[in-house]
């Protein structure tokens, strides 16, 4: 799901779809907390606006590491078995 598909289920106060991703489910929770403050709280649509560019700000960070992770994981995927098949130089494994 994309950050505006979240949003958008967020502000219409649906439940949190199956989401994999830590961060997407940061990102739905914040958009949520959002909608949920009182309307007497007085919130600007600039202050709004500022809020939402934090939000999203945060969540690229958490899905690059996100990403990043997942790309390292996938590497010493590949390295382990890439080692398992070189012959140990003492004949054995």
């Amino acid at each position: 799901m994309t950050a505006e598909e979240l949003e958008d289920l967020a502000y219409k106060r649906e439940l949190m779809p199956d989401l994999r991703s830590q961060a997407q489910v940061l990102l739905f929770q914040s958009f949520g907390s959002c909608t949920s403050m009182p309307p007497w709280w007085g919130m600007s649509q600039e202050l709004g606006r500022a809020e939402k560019t934090k939000i999203l700000e945060v969540y690229r960070i958490n899905k690059f590491l996100e990403d990043m992770q997942e790309r390292t994981n996938q590497m010493w995927k590949r390295i382990e078995a890439a080692s398992s098949n070189i012959p140990h130089p003492s004949g054995g494994r």
